[in-house]
């Protein structure tokens, strides 16, 4: 097999990972819609993973909801975009951990919480893979 197939299949590959991802942060950013949704349901367990998240919430009400369908919907139309080779997609993939890196760095200065700069530090392992990919056989299809 040449060189360029491989380099196209291992980016259809990377490109298919991050779709699963982005699929995963769709489900779990709707779980946790449905969980504020219905405060009672046993879907209130989740927030044993992380109650400082629950906590968080409660003081947005409405807002909360609000904020979780647009990362759920985030997540999926980056899911659907990556899937279909869409620069839209590519550009949506590349914003959502952007916007999350952003949160992170003022949670860290804001809150004086140091252990949110991961986030940041995952966005520039993020970037590189997107650099890389950008540059590849695969570009002409998704940039």
């Amino acid at each position: 097999m040449s060189t360029s197939i491989q380099r196209r299949m291992r980016n259809r590959i990377g490109v298919l990972a991050l779709a699963v991802l982005f699929v995963f942060g769709t489900l779990m950013g709707s779980l946790s819609f449905l969980a504020l949704l219905f405060p009672s349901s046993p879907r209130k367990s989740i927030w044993r993973l992380n109650p400082d998240a629950h906590t968080g919430f409660l003081p947005l009400g409405g807002w909360a909801l609000m904020l979780m369908a647009s990362i759920s919907l985030a997540c999926g139309l980056a899911a659907l975009g990556l899937l279909r080779y869409r620069r839209w997609g590519y550009w949506l993939a590349l914003g959502i951990p952007a916007t999350n890196a952003t949160g992170d760095l003022a949670g860290a200065v804001l809150r004086s919480d140091p252990r949110t700069l991961i986030g940041c530090r995952s966005l520039h392992c993020w970037s590189l893979f997107w650099l890389g990919l950008k540059s590849g056989a695969c570009s002409n299809s998704v940039g």
